[in-house]
């Protein structure tokens, strides 16, 4: 952390008092401060640039011939839904920092170029090229807006790619130092969002004003929710059935979870230790040329003291259990890759006593619940 500050402080002071080429760099160098400090502190090593070669070629299809799978090939394609949305809101941010309108034919040139970009990587056997929420926040710090500058940078990275002693190097950077400069740049493409928010018709539209509350809402939920983490030790016995399998545990486990509410009295809390009783069951068969699987698990989880709201626990009792049909095998002969199937959910005492924002503290509730289910193993 404190290496961190010190490259933040670092940055901040050479955008304020520095002037041309040397403000310009302000994160660059900060990032150099940081590595000094780093290596006078003993915490960055040079081991793999000492046993890294001067030069090197990447040759394409180094992990083999691409194949074509369907399934794979949707997975994909969700995942470049999801990072062409991301680009999205760089361009727009882009477009702010620069002054340049954004229009139609722009937004699409710049998701086909993101599609190039993520094509070449794969065929030099690394991940998608797309843009990124740093270097948006670079050309508001440095306030360098040409694209001839991208295109001598593109230039130049082509040429660090052929010297695996600059990636061994840049490896080595300690994630602290990138922290503090991260938090810069970020920053920069946050504050670019709120600028653009300030252009936004809250007063005549009011949908507008949900968009930005739910959103807002949305990011916030990893704050606050509950996060849990459990740990458990204890034997199972595993039963190879003649098709599919039988697991039955029984388990002690220690549970700590966070809670971001106002309410809670306790935001990082311990829970006593509790007996858990478990099995789980898949069961693959045939019905005619349809393969079937019957799969589920039931959990029994003992009281566990009181959480964190001060309120005694009581035990728990989950059953879901489904039949799944195996669409892959199907449609594509590859078992367990796509099941769609119907399922039953019984949750007794769900959640156990609990307390609500009013501070009234309710009894567990108990859940009969028919569902419909999706299961894509990738």
């Amino acid at each position: 952390m404190g290496v961190a500050a010190f490259v933040l402080v670092a940055i901040l002071l050479m955008v304020r008092y520095a002037k041309g080429f040397v403000a310009n760099i302000a994160v660059l160098l900060g990032i150099i401060i940081g590595c000094l400090v780093a290596v006078g502190l003993g915490k960055m090593s040079f081991d793999k640039v000492a046993k890294a070669p001067w030069v090197d070629v990447v040759t394409p299809f180094a992990f083999g011939m691409p194949s074509f799978d369907p399934l794979m090939i949707l997975t994909m394609t969700l995942v470049m839904i999801v990072v062409m949305i991301e680009s999205t809101g760089m361009f727009l941010a882009l477009s702010e920092i620069t002054g340049r309108k954004l229009d139609r034919r722009a937004l699409c040139a710049g998701l086909r170029t993101d599609g190039l970009g993520t094509l070449i990587g794969g065929l030099f056997n690394t991940f998608p090229y797309t843009s990124f929420s740093q270097n948006v926040g670079l050309v508001g710090i440095t306030g360098v807006r040409s694209r001839w500058v991208c295109v001598a940078a593109g230039l130049i990275m082509l040429m660090l790619g052929l010297l695996p002693k600059m990636a061994a190097l840049v490896e080595s950077i300690p994630g602290f130092v990138l922290g503090g400069a991260g938090l810069v740049m970020f920053g920069m493409v946050a504050a670019t969002g709120v600028r653009i928010l300030a252009n936004v018709d809250f007063k005549t539209n009011r949908n507008n004003l949900y968009i930005v509350a739910i959103s807002i809402g949305f990011g916030m939920i990893p704050l606050v929710a509950p996060r849990k983490r459990l740990v458990v030790a204890g034997p199972t016995l595993k039963f190879n059935l003649p098709a599919g399998f039988l697991d039955l545990s029984l388990l002690a486990g220690k549970e700590w979870n966070h809670c971001g509410l106002a309410f809670c009295t306790d935001h990082e809390h311990g829970f006593d230790a509790q007996w858990i009783l478990s099995a789980a069951w898949g069961i693959p068969f045939q019905a005619g040329p349809v393969p079937l699987k019957f799969q589920g698990f039931i959990n029994y989880n003992s009281e566990k003291g009181k959480d964190y709201s001060g309120v005694k626990t009581e035990a728990e009792t989950l059953m879901r259990t489904s039949l799944m049909v195996d669409v892959g095998q199907m449609a594509a002969g590859r078992k367990n890759t796509l099941l769609l199937g119907v399922g039953y959910e019984l949750w007794l005492n769900k959640f156990g006593n609990h307390t609500t924002a009013a501070g009234v503290t309710k009894p567990g509730i108990n859940t009969y619940a028919p569902t419909l289910q999706m299961e894509w193993h990738f």
